[in-house]
């Protein structure tokens, strides 16, 4: 199977596993895991971040399973940094971020997303061998991801951003099943935005939200017909996505919606998408005089969503909305059926207070032009509007006394406790007289949610504030080690240059550690031939396409670094002489097997030495020179190692050893 084939074979998995049943879904994460082990002996490093992503997403998705994911983030994290893969890197940022918020460490899961985004600002070109069009769907995968966290966390703004980026990526070059994503997406994103909106009494604007993703639902029946993700041939996407039947729902309640929107509850959604649709169901039922079917949907979505804590502002809608519909005590813990206090209407409604202008969606400051005022005492006539399209309650559901006098009847329990002033409290009356008067309680619970619900919008301002701070630290950050690091890297290869490679050679070697250290001095067999016969350009090719080979063939702890011209020096640190031999055996072979084409048959001679107690750099190095050219001597393609108690390392045979790791393989050309 060739690479592009497994790339999209994991692609069609990741789209299948977001929504299927779990055994399915662990049945997915498995396959992946086999094409993951496939990819990992290719050793092609973008295929492999790519698949290490789809394996972890698999895990993320699976409830119960996303802890597996942090070892194979973890790896996503080094390979990539190791590769110099940034689009990729920022990804694995991201998908750290989403398993964060599954974990209820929000303000972490930001620092992760503010270091993705420090990578995707400052994004290198394309890379000539992905090609553009593949080059823009990483791009559009890791804002995509970036925006998946940022829209659990609650802050839109932010989120729009990002996926706008992604659709920029991606708009010329875009199949079917990308912008179907993109428009489920933004989707999902504009209705937890407008149900947000209304919790602080912006409802024209909230409106405006979910009738645009109304529209984008529309738009999204062509491309859903052709994308990847599991349908039935012939239906309307709108009758197979819960979230795009809820857009058109919360668009404009009614009856008309509530069949589907039943249907669709019942089966498996995609995630985060079960409490979109039993608040658009929920909100039909009202406009259909069904309040206490309303409830008992209300009550099963929170139920069921009990142990979810990746979506924090999507569970306080939903409990905002039994909240309005008069839901209080045993009910919201969903210990009994729907209740109505002693005194409501048949809807539920009860009678509100001047002070309640958030006890509803919608309510919020004085009556609009041509309304009733509402008296400051209370309206013991009226009735909330609930939810949008029916009648609802304020945020206790029961009737309030207009004035003192009318409480007077209990007036008898609050004696119980002891003396008249504690008489006067439950009366709401107050020792300053009979003329000061408490609001009613459910009108101070109201100013306590308005006063509530402000504080949380500010706080989720200062998450915006805190995310562009971060954003330009992790970027500021990074420019300066990019900096550094322009200093210590070969321009050519990628690798560690001398200077760096000096620094930290003569950190080992003064380091009281007992630990072994190998140093292989590694030169190229034939390159002068490909410079001579070709051209330069071709040379530089090649010592970029042997640097990969020897950073991939060797373990992740071990440094290669170039020495210069066709040199490279590889520390191998806490390695014996045998592991350091096996190692680089393997890295001989990864070279000579190389296609002809990408290495001009370049083979490698490597002088192999441990560094001695109190041996300076200097002249480990140089011991390590002199084995090399005995491997020259002996035909190269070969490894050559000093004597374990010789003295400097010389030219006789007396100390060294060879070892022909490619047994018949084409010596120096």
């Amino acid at each position: 199977m060739s690479d592009a084939w497994v790339l999209g074979r994991a692609r069609e998995l990741i789209a299948t596993v977001q929504r299927t049943e779990r055994s399915e879904q662990l049945r997915v994460a498995a396959t992946l895991d086999e094409l993951l082990a496939e990819t990992r002996r290719r050793g092609e490093p973008v295929l492999v971040a790519q698949l290490l992503r789809a394996t972890a997403l698999a895990r993320l998705v699976t409830r119960g399973f996303a802890r597996e994911a942090e070892p194979l983030l973890d790896e996503m994290l080094a390979h990539t940094k190791r590769h110099g893969l940034a689009l990729l890197r920022a990804d694995a940022h991201a998908l750290r971020g989403r398993l964060l918020v599954l974990d209820a460490h929000e303000d972490a899961a930001l620092t992760e997303i503010a270091r993705a985004l420090a990578l995707l600002d400052d994004a290198p070109a394309p890379e000539v061998h992905l090609g553009r069009r593949a080059w823009d769907r990483l791009l559009a995968s890791a804002l995509n991801d970036c925006w998946i966290v940022l829209n659990q966390l609650g802050v839109y703004e932010a989120a729009e951003e990002m996926i706008s980026r992604a659709h920029q990526a991606i708009r010329s070059s875009a199949g079917p099943h990308e912008i179907t994503l993109q428009l489920m997406n933004r989707v999902k994103m504009l209705l937890g935005w407008g149900l947000r909106l209304e919790r602080v009494g912006r409802d024209e604007e909230a409106g405006e939200k979910f009738r645009t993703a109304a529209s984008m639902t529309i738009a999204a029946e062509a491309p859903f017909a052709e994308s990847l993700f599991p349908r039935s041939p012939g239906v309307p996407a709108v009758e197979q996505v819960g979230v795009l039947a809820a857009s058109l729902a919360l668009a404009a309640p009614s009856p008309a919606h509530v069949e589907r929107l039943r249907r669709l509850s019942s089966e498996q959604g995609y995630p985060h998408s079960s409490i979109l649709v039993a608040i658009a169901l929920a909100r039909c039922l009202v406009a259909d005089g069904r309040r206490d079917e309303a409830v008992e949907v209300l009550l099963e979505g929170r139920k069921t969503e009990a142990e979810d804590t990746s979506q924090p502002s999507l569970r306080l809608n939903l409990i905002r909305e039994l909240a309005t519909l008069g839901v209080t005590g045993p009910e919201c813990d969903g210990d009994t059926g729907p209740e109505r206090d002693e005194g409501t209407g048949a809807g539920g409604a009860a009678p509100e207070t001047a002070t309640s202008r958030a006890s509803t969606p919608g309510e919020r400051g004085p009556a609009a032009p041509g309304e009733p005022a509402v008296p400051a005492s209370g309206d013991p006539g009226g009735t909330g509007t609930g939810v949008p399209g029916g009648t609802g309650s304020d945020m206790s559901g029961g009737t309030e006394p207009e004035t003192p006098q009318a409480t007077e009847p209990q007036a008898p329990q609050a004696t119980e406790l002891g003396d008249a002033d504690t008489t006067e409290q439950a009366t709401g009356r107050t020792t300053a007289g009979d003329d000061a008067v408490l609001p009613p309680p459910t009108g101070l619970l109201c100013d306590y949610v308005v006063a509530l619900e402000d504080e949380l919008w500010s706080l989720r301002m200062s998450q915006i504030a805190t995310l562009n701070t971060r954003r330009e630290h992790e970027r500021l950050s990074a420019e300066h080690g990019a900096i550094t690091q322009q200093a210590m890297q070969d321009p050519l290869t990628g690798l560690p240059n001398r200077r760096a490679l000096d620094e930290r050679l003569h950190t080992l070697a003064v380091s009281t550690s007992t630990e072994p250290l190998a140093v292989a001095l590694v030169d190229l067999d034939g390159f002068k031939d490909v410079n001579d016969q070709h051209s330069h350009a071709e040379g530089d090719d090649v010592l970029r396409v042997v640097a990969s080979t020897l950073r991939d063939a060797l373990r992740g702890d071990d440094i290669v670094a170039r020495y210069g011209g066709d040199e490279f020096i590889i520390l191998l640190p806490g390695a014996p002489m045998p592991a350091a031999t096996q190692a680089l055996t393997r890295a001989v072979r990864s070279v000579a097997s190389l296609p002809r084409h990408l290495s001009h048959g370049v083979t490698l001679s490597v002088g192999l030495v441990a560094l001695r107690a109190q041996e300076r750099a200097e002249e480990v190095l140089s011991r390590a020179d002199a084995a090399m050219y005995q491997a020259k001597r002996r035909g190269g393609n070969r490894i050559a190692s000093g004597a374990a108690d010789g003295g400097p390392a010389d030219h006789g045979a007396a100390h060294t050893r060879t070892t022909d790791p490619a047994a018949g393989a084409q010596g120096p050309t």
